[in-house]
């Protein structure tokens, strides 16, 4: 959300950097140098599992991690 709290919209494709305080939990995305705050959706429940972190050190990576994610989503449905 931007600093008029409206949605700030990010695109595929656009290389952002996500921060975590680990002491506060609190979420900021960074994007065109600019910092937003991350709010998490009510109603989502977050699963403990899917909580556990991973590096992910370049674009193949990501882009494998969203893949299986998205399979999962799909399986999911089905």
């Amino acid at each position: 959300m931007d600093k008029d709290n409206s949605i700030k919209y990010i695109y595929k494709g656009t290389e952002i950097t996500v921060y975590q305080n680990v002491l506060t939990k609190v979420i900021r995305v960074k994007y065109d140098n600019i910092f937003y705050e991350a709010k998490q959706i009510e109603g989502h429940m977050q699963d403990p599992a899917k909580k556990e972190q991973l590096r992910i050190d370049n674009q193949k990576q990501l882009e494998q991690v969203l893949r299986e994610r998205d399979e999962r989503l799909k399986a999911r449905a089905s």
